[in-house]
Parts: C-alpha cells; structure tokens; sequence
C-alpha cells in the first residue's frame, strides 16, 4: 500500500500547463477514485480542468487539449455523482459535451474525442435517467447518441481496443 501512497502523492501535486495531463495521470487519478478518496480525485480532475484551460488560452484551437478538457470534465462529474452532488454533475456533465463538441468541430474524425464523448454521453445518460431535472434529452436518445459516435470512432480506428471497448459496451446495453 506504501507504493500506491507514494503515487497519490505524485498524481496529486500541482502540475504546470505545459505538462500532458492525459495517459498515465488520468489512471492515477482514477486509482483515487477506486480507492475510495473522492475529494481528492475531484480536486486532481479539476487540476487537469485548469491546465487544459491553461493551454486552450494559449492555443484555442487545440483540439486535442478540448478532449482532455472534456475527459477531465466528464471523470469530475462521474465523482460528484458518486458523492451525491448531482447539481454539479449535470454542470460538469454539460460542460464536459461542450468541450468534446468544440474539439470535434476543428478535428471531426478526432478518435478520442469521439469516443470520449461517447462515454460522456453515456454516464450523463446514467444520471439523467435518474435525476428529475432531465436537462437533456432522454436516456434512450442520449445512448443512440453514443452508438453512432463510438461506432465512428472503430470506423476510423479499428485497431484500438479501448475504442472498441466503448462500443461494445454501449450496444451491450442498447441489446440487453
């Protein structure tokens, strides 16, 4: 456990704009979320936030820095569900499409960016079918969603495998 702690420690520093905050961070940042130390993965998520947005002043085209923007949007509101704050979620959830739209309109055959809103789409789906205020359409249309991008996204890159992964997860629960 000592060598886990010892990454938390890492991953948890403040990090500067200039460094990718993608790939193997975001795993550490999800080893916070298994391991149960939710405030701290939502305050490393909205760092990640910040240095996209650091980097999209410097350069606003920058397509792959919206993608990022949008999985650390996506994987903040994914923790503010999981501590009960859905208002934030919705807010982080519509924040998070935003920025995936943005990337997709200067790259539109962007893989990550499509499978990333892919997966977006389908844990909004998730918390929209069981939140009230429904701010966007309804689950089963957010999920038809999904399927198309994700299955665009193995058009363009069949080799990859956690491309496929989301597709073949969202026609599991499209069938079943």
């Amino acid at each position: 456990m000592a060598a886990y702690d010892d990454v938390i420690a890492v991953a948890s520093a403040p990090l500067p704009a200039y460094v990718h905050t993608g790939g193997a961070l975001q795993l550490l940042r999800e080893l916070l979320v298994k391991r149960g130390q939710l405030e701290a993965a939502a305050e490393a998520f909205r760092g990640a936030v910040a240095a996209q947005e650091e980097a999209l002043a410097r350069a606003p085209n920058a397509s792959n820095a919206q993608a990022i923007k949008g999985a650390g949007l996506a994987s903040l509101a994914g923790v503010e569900r999981r501590c009960g704050d859905e208002e934030s979620a919705v807010e982080h959830f519509k924040a998070a499409l935003e920025a995936y739209d943005v990337a997709l309109a200067v790259a539109p055959d962007m893989v990550d960016a499509l499978a990333g809103k892919a997966k977006a789409l389908e844990m909004a789906a998730d918390l929209f079918s069981t939140t009230e205020r429904r701010p966007l359409a309804d689950g089963a249309a957010i999920r038809r969603d999904a399927i198309l991008l994700s299955g665009r996204a193995v058009a363009l890159a069949p080799a990859r495998v956690d491309v496929r992964l989301v597709a073949d997860r969202l026609r599991a629960t499209e069938t079943g």
